[in-house]
């Protein structure tokens, strides 16, 4: 039969079924400690915490199937006699507040984030570390804010850059160092709304923006989305891609 909810009532219906960043604080049925979890205290299964849960403590239950009863029903039933993970945090250490995660250490309100360590209020990482608010990013370090990233240390506030350092305000560069306000950048260093300064100057300009003032930054970040607008921009944000439509594709065919 035809779909009787429109499209982005589908999505939500479907991503309402996965809860990253909800997080509540209940009991575990086992073994009766308070712990953090994706699941409400009035949830209709039972939830054990991660010890538990990965413990030999307990065996799954059984439901002997009825054929004379709707398959869908008997599988909700056996679903809410089986205990679920109160957090998804396979290997993880003092992450406690972080959800779907894996082999991660000292991660905080943050989800899906693999192989890092020290993450905080972020999203989609893999292999980062010291990162705060940043989301979409691979090999990242001491980074802030930083969106849809790849191999970039140090910098801060910009998106879609790739094997960078020490960058701020930048988008759409790639190979670029000590550099701010820039966009569409390759290959280039010292750079301010880029233009290519010395790096005597360089530091001499950058000295008199005053970064750590927060009515500054938000000054700044007004000023950048504005010239991010009027840059021109490639039509998608595909690398190293061949015969391959669509957004945000890296080295495939």
């Amino acid at each position: 039969p035809p779909p009787t909810f429109c499209p982005n009532c589908r999505m939500q219906r479907r991503m309402a079924w996965r809860n990253e960043r909800i997080l509540h604080k209940r009991t575990c049925d086992l073994c009766k400690k308070s712990v953090v979890s994706m699941y409400a205290s009035n949830a209709p299964f039972p939830v054990f915490c991660q010890k538990c849960w990965w413990s030999d403590a307990w065996a799954p239950p059984e439901l002997e199937y009825d054929f004379s009863r709707p398959f869908f029903e008997q599988f909700e039933e056996l679903r809410n006699r089986t205990p679920h993970e109160a957090m998804q945090a396979p290997r993880s250490v003092d992450s406690e507040y972080a959800n779907f995660i894996a082999d991660t250490k000292h991660s905080y309100l943050s989800s899906v984030i693999l192989e890092s360590k020290d993450i905080f209020y972020s999203r989609f990482l893999i292999k980062c570390f010291d990162c705060i608010e940043c989301d979409y990013s691979t090999n990242c370090e001491r980074c802030f804010h930083v969106s849809r990233s790849v191999n970039c240390y140090g910098c801060r506030e910009s998106t879609n850059i790739e094997d960078s350092r020490n960058v701020s305000f930048c988008a759409h560069s790639y190979d670029i160092s000590d550099c701010y306000g820039c966009i569409n950048l390759r290959h280039k260093k010292h750079c301010i709304f880029n233009i290519p300064y010395s790096k005597e100057e360089y530091e001499k300009k950058l000295a008199e923006i005053n970064l750590g003032s927060y009515d500054e930054l938000k000054k700044y970040k007004a000023e950048f989305e504005e010239i991010k607008q009027n840059a021109k921009r490639k039509p998608d944000r595909n690398s190293r891609s061949i015969n391959s439509s669509g957004d945000l594709i890296d080295d495939s065919k």
